[in-house]
């Protein structure tokens, strides 16, 4: 299905058309979907961002920003991809919910960090006594993330824990 969005992107160059096409897709693969968003094109990222746009971000938090981006593609496997996806995506969100956060570079390292995150406390390889404590991950946010104060982390990191983020949806 890779190729067929490709070709179909060849034929129509409007991004907002085709993230409508997407949208309404009853066939679209969240995978394939995942990989092309996840593209190094010019014309993929503003695809991305239209598609995005489709969608409503207002007022949600940012782990349930994730899950519903779950909802929407397969993450891709590679970490570039995940970026480019997640840097798309924390361009959107931040528009759409300009009092969290600094700025969207901040939402971008915030998703990332809630991504590792949920790795590290869903993960059964992971001995319970090497999972990462709130105090742990306080200290590694803090330092990272503008904007947002440690009670607010510490509710996204209660959240993260108790409710995975369910990457292959």
């Amino acid at each position: 299905l890779t190729k067929k969005i490709v070709n179909f992107v060849k034929v129509e160059k409007d991004p907002q058309k085709i993230a409508a096409i997407f949208k309404e897709s009853e066939e679209l693969d969240s995978e394939a979907l995942g990989v092309y968003l996840g593209s190094s094109s010019d014309l993929a990222r503003d695809i991305g961002k239209a598609y995005f746009n489709l969608f409503p971000w207002s007022g949600l938090e940012p782990d349930d920003a994730l899950r519903k981006l779950c909802s929407l593609i397969k993450l891709p496997g590679e970490s570039q991809q995940i970026d480019r996806v997640l840097e798309t995506l924390s361009e959107v969100f931040f528009k759409a919910n300009p009092s969290v956060g600094a700025d969207s570079q901040a939402i971008y390292t915030l998703f990332f960090i809630l991504l590792m995150l949920n790795t590290d406390a869903h993960n059964a390889v992971i001995p319970a006594a090497n999972k990462m404590t709130k105090e742990n991950f306080l200290k590694m946010a803090s330092g990272s993330v503008a904007g947002f104060d440690d009670a607010t982390l510490g509710k996204l990191y209660d959240k993260v824990v108790a409710n995975k983020i369910d990457l292959h949806k």
